[in-house]
């Protein structure tokens, strides 16, 4: 019981010079609202996956840190699990249906567009054509319309859609697959910029 209690009161006795290193006006509140706006920050510069759910969480968090009723546990806990759902992300790939966001630039390049690709562009805006997106972790966004014929990548540089290869399509399909799992795991190559 000696050894343990001397154990114990060492403990104590770590845990109070640690209290004293924490500066008396240390603020939780405005700590933990610099960790949701730097989570928005991130969903905001990240790939634009599911970026309103994404965005949405983020809402929920900075709606939390309003309520009284909420103990300061119970925030840091939940903004903790919104921070593991974000590392989470980054370390698999996902596929998923959804209607294509923003619009794809017809020569890989929007700032040298015509008049009529950028009306093209906003026709196929209005459009809204059903895709399906691959996610690989947070290294490639792509997507690839229903019937498989062709796809984009999101270029992180211009923060748009450029076309994909067409070369690349199959290994998109493969790699959808593998991501709903109706494949064993394999490497797939993934459209990146050099």
């Amino acid at each position: 019981m000696t050894a343990d209690l001397e154990r114990q009161a060492e403990t104590l006795e770590r845990l109070e010079r640690q209290l004293r290193r924490v500066p008396p006006d240390a603020d939780l509140d405005a700590f933990l609202r610099q960790l949701v706006e730097a989570l928005e920050a991130f969903v905001r510069a990240d790939l634009p996956f599911r970026r309103a759910a994404r965005l949405k969480r983020v809402e929920q968090l900075g709606r939390l840190l309003e309520r009284p009723d909420a103990t300061p546990a119970e925030r840091l806990r939940q903004i903790l699990l919104a921070y593991q759902h974000e590392l989470n992300d980054g370390r698999n790939i996902e596929a998923y249906d959804g209607e294509l966001i923003g619009t794809v630039a017809a020569d890989g390049n929007a700032d040298h567009a015509d008049a009529a690709e950028e009306k093209d562009n906003q026709e196929q805006a209005d459009e809204r054509p059903w895709v399906t997106y691959l996610r690989y972790g947070r290294v490639a966004l792509v997507y690839q319309h229903l019937d498989g014929a062709r796809g984009g990548w999101w270029n992180r540089e211009a923060g748009g859609w450029r076309p994909l290869q067409p070369a690349l399509n199959r290994e998109v399909r493969r790699a959808i697959r593998i991501a709903r799992k109706q494949m064993p795991p394999d490497l797939v190559l993934a459209p990146l910029r050099k």
